[in-house]
């Protein structure tokens, strides 16, 4: 089997970047942390989102600020520095009415502090369940 192009024929290149490329049923490899936070919370089941719930992303932030004794560095800080490193958990499940849905399952403080600091901050992701 072979390949013919005739002789004026013009061969067009498209570049496009990487998300236009994304079909709807293929999931995120790194999300912003503006996005990240509009997730509902796992640990808030039916109590929203990082972004709408004052008092849970207020308890989160401060947590990451907490320094570690053998480093005097906080969570924060080395997000600060080097930005978010292991990947936050969204987890996959099904509603009452069948549609599938996310839950930021792990990664709480750490898609807080990337939000505080700079919400443009790509995060690594990772789905389970489903």
């Amino acid at each position: 089997m072979g390949c013919r192009i005739r002789q004026n024929t013009r061969i067009e290149v498209i570049l496009m970047a990487a998300s236009d490329h994304l079909h709807p049923y293929q999931y995120k490899l790194f999300m912003q942390a503006k996005d990240l936070v509009n997730i509902e919370a796992g640990d808030t089941v039916g109590h929203g989102t990082l972004a709408n719930n004052a008092w849970l992303r207020q308890r989160k932030l401060e947590q990451s600020k907490v320094r570690y004794s053998h480093e005097n560095k906080s969570l924060y800080d080395s997000i600060k520095e080097k930005g978010v490193m292991s990947p936050v958990g969204i987890n996959l499940h099904k509603n009452q009415s069948g549609r599938v849905v996310e839950r930021l399952s792990d990664g709480h403080h750490r898609t807080t502090a990337a939000n505080d600091i700079n919400p443009e901050m790509y995060i690594p992701v990772e789905y389970w369940g489903y």
